[in-house]
């Protein structure tokens, strides 16, 4: 239960913070144009990173994408002044870009519970 109202918070989070997103500095890597800039967040022991579409898009949704075994949220960004614990890896930041750039989703990614294994299982759905 506590995962799920912490997401909640995530979201209403990232909701709020559309108008905040203009004077961000910006993470691109050399092969794309498109900066993807993560927002790193942990509260209440649960790390999360988001991004939101740039501030002159309407946000379309919210994708919220999840690890796999021995990954983390981090892994969905690269590293930036805003998330300084994000590795970037390519398939995970082309979907990112992909969901912010062509289709205007707000994007989360959050931690599993267990940080051990990294795997999510029960503990994270109540």
């Amino acid at each position: 239960m506590m995962f799920f109202i912490v997401l909640w918070g995530l979201i209403l989070l990232i909701t709020t913070a559309i108008r905040d997103t203009s004077n961000q500095l910006a993470a691109t890597d050399v092969t794309h144009t498109k900066p993807l800039i993560g927002q790193y967040l942990a509260l209440e022991g649960i790390e999360a990173v988001y991004q939101l579409p740039s501030s002159s898009d309407s946000i379309e949704g919210v994708l919220f994408v999840a690890h796999g075994c021995s990954h983390s949220a981090t892994d969905w960004w690269p590293k930036s002044t805003a998330c300084m614990k994000c590795t970037g890896l390519p398939v995970e930041m082309n979907i990112v870009r992909e969901a912010i750039y062509a289709h205007k989703f707000a994007v989360i990614a959050v931690n599993s519970m267990n940080r051990v294994h990294k795997c999510w299982n029960s503990k994270d759905i109540p």
